[in-house]
């Protein structure tokens, strides 16, 4: 009888994972709900800022920059970094707060358009995770058809000299 070794079995990266992608988080125990942000530094070319460690700033895109975050390094976000095979791959999540209007629920990550450089990366939200405008003051309601003021006639209008009120 003899023994023959055995390969281990081969790992390959998985192309399908995208360099960087959406979730949310509908929160619960001592997390709040939130938009993930997983990005894999492996994937992108540039982002070096982007290493274990490093602190980043988030920022909220307006005007035709609107539903787009840009992250720039130096600022009071730290990324987590998971332990164990993420490790490898280079994945690190950033947790931010829902913005106004979006729902709080659990939702599975999901490719999102991106554009990056050395020292930023700008990540187009997926339609889900845009804020919505903040609920503006509702015009007054319109007067009913058949109301009081159109079957009776104004008393003073006599004295005004303007005719029937309107």
């Amino acid at each position: 009888m003899s023994w023959s070794p055995l390969a281990p079995q081969a790992t390959r990266a998985r192309p399908d994972r995208a360099a960087i992608t959406v979730a949310s988080s509908a929160g619960g125990g001592r997390l709040p709900a939130a938009i993930v942000i997983i990005i894999r530094t492996r994937k992108l070319e540039g982002g070096t800022f982007m290493s274990h460690r490093a602190r980043v700033k988030i920022l909220a895109g307006g005007g035709p920059h609107a539903g787009m975050l840009r992250i720039e390094p130096d600022g009071p976000f730290e990324p987590h970094w998971p332990s164990g095979k993420a490790v490898a791959s280079g994945t690190l999540k950033l947790r931010i707060d829902l913005p106004h209007g979006v729902a709080p629920e659990n939702r599975k990550p999901e490719t999102v358009e991106y554009d990056h450089a050395d020292d930023w990366i700008e990540i187009t939200l997926p339609e889900w995770a845009r804020p919505s405008a903040p609920a503006g003051v509702s015009p007054a309601p319109a007067r009913p058809p058949h109301s009081i003021s159109d079957r009776v006639p104004d008393p003073a209008a006599t004295l005004r000299g303007a005719g029937a009120r309107r």
